[in-house]
Order: C-alpha cells, then structure tokens, then sequence
C-alpha cells in the first residue's frame, strides 16, 4: 500500500561446485576446486528465509528483515594436529583432513534514511550469530564461525550547501573470533580447551570525512574533493592467523609463534580532480 509494504522470500540453493582453501606451512594459502563427489566431497546446499517490511513518508524511509540461513555440506580443510611440537622438517607430509558439518547465521537488518537535495543520511545495523557445527570438533557443538560479527554499523551522511558538499562515515563491527594457540596451549587436557582458546578480535571502528566541490572548467562540469579515511587513525585488524609453533634449543618449552596478521592502514589523505565530458 501507499507508504507501507511487506516482503518475504524463500530460496534453496545447490552448490556442486566446491572451493577447498588449506593454509601451507609457510602460512601462505592454497585453494582448488572439485566437483561434489558422494563419499567424497560433499554436495553444498542452503536454506535462506526472509521475512520483513517497510514504509516510506517522504524523505523518510525505514526497513526491517529477519532472516535465516542453513547451510548444509559446510567443508573445511584443516590440519589433523594443529601447530608443531616436533623438530620441523622441510619435506615432511603434513596431515590434513576434510570435516563436514553445517552452519546457521540468523539475525536481523535495520535500515534508516533521510535524502533531500541539501541532507542525505543513511543508518544501516545488523545483529547476526553465525555458528558453525562439526560432529569431530568441539564435541560436534556448535561454535562461532570465523565470520561471527555480532554487531555491524554504517552511517552515512552528506550536506550540500551551494557548491559544496560536506560528507563523514563510520563503520563499526564487532570483532570476529579466532584460536589463539597461545591460550589453546594453556588449556592443555581441559575438556572445554577449545572454548577456553577461542577469543575476539578488538572491534572494528573507522571515522571518514570529505569536501567536495563542484565548478566550472572550460565550460566542463568539474569538482575537486578532499577526503580522509581512517580520521581518529585506529590500528584496526580484520583479521589475524597464527600458522604453527617451532620449538628452539633454548630449552623444551620453548617455541617461536610463527604466523601473521593483517597490515594496518592508517590515516590516509587524498584529493581527486574530476571532469565530466
């Protein structure tokens, strides 16, 4: 109806053909693609469910979904005895296995949005769990999945006030989890060892702002804008892995972490000159 509407949709999806993506022991990734195979390689499929609805009045406009998404054939690549207690020799075969299980991520969107010609403004937020389940890991109960972002935020927003225009964001999202061997190590015979080690990354925050201004060049239609990401210059990490431990001479409990992280951006100036013809 005028102003108001309601949605809803539901899909089934077929995957046969598979990515498997394993990381070697120099921590450097490797990915090949198979087709489904009974007994072998497992046939992916999904369930996804939206329900949600809307209105709009004027520069006004506001939306909500629910959703929900099964995934069955979930494929993971690993190792079968994570990190290194052994001298490390060069040539030696590590042993992988292929685990089977299943995910489900459920949560809802919220949309906000105001646009006239002098303001534009845009708030998007989604609360989501996303949870993985393995029969042969974590005593086949479900656990967060690496992509598990409880919370995410986006802002937006604009001004334009003669020729100029006026413009900052921020984005937010919680941070995702991962094993720390550190804390799987400490754990050592726990039975819940593999709750005790899983930890969050520190949440995700980034601050841009921008001018842009529009002019005439040459009779062209042409702007100049400024901009500056990562304002607050945050040492944001999206994502973090640990590859193995080496143990050293200095003594039998001693061991090298051996792995990497994500390079950090920070503040980042830039000016652009455009022309439109």
């Amino acid at each position: 109806t005028p102003g108001y509407y309601f949605k809803a949709s539901y899909a089934k999806l077929y995957q046969n053909f598979r990515e498997l993506t394993f990381e070697n022991r120099l921590g450097g990734y490797q990915q090949y693609f198979v087709l489904a195979e009974e007994g072998l390689y497992p046939l992916g499929f999904s369930n996804l469910y939206m329900v949600g609805g809307g209105m709009s009045f004027g520069a006004l406009r506001m939306d909500v979904e629910l959703f929900r998404k099964d995934l069955g054939g979930t494929i993971s690549l690993l190792p079968v005895t994570p990190g290194i207690v052994n001298n490390v020799v060069p040539n030696d075969n590590v042993k992988l296995k292929l685990f089977s299980g299943s995910s489900q991520s459920r949560g809802i969107d919220v949309f906000l949005g105001y646009d006239t010609p002098v303001l534009f403004s845009q708030l998007a937020y989604t609360y989501s769990k996303t949870e993985d389940t393995f029969s042969e890991i974590n005593r086949g109960e479900p656990f967060p999945s690496q992509n598990d972002r409880r919370h995410q935020l986006k802002w937006l927003n604009a001004i334009t006030v003669g020729e100029f225009t006026f413009s900052g964001s921020a984005v937010y999202s919680s941070g995702r989890p991962y094993i720390s061997f550190d804390l799987l190590k400490e754990a050592g015979g726990s039975r819940n060892r593999f709750e005790e080690s899983l930890v969050n990354l520190p949440a995700y925050f980034r601050l841009d702002v921008g001018v842009r201004y529009e002019m005439k060049l040459s009779g062209m239609n042409a702007y100049v804008k400024g901009s500056v990401y990562n304002m607050l210059n945050r040492q944001n990490v999206r994502f973090i892995q640990q590859t193995f431990s080496v143990p050293i001479n200095t003594g039998a409990d001693d061991e090298v972490i051996i792995g990497s992280e994500s390079s950090l951006v920070d503040r980042l100036f830039n000016l652009t000159l455009g022309v439109d013809f």
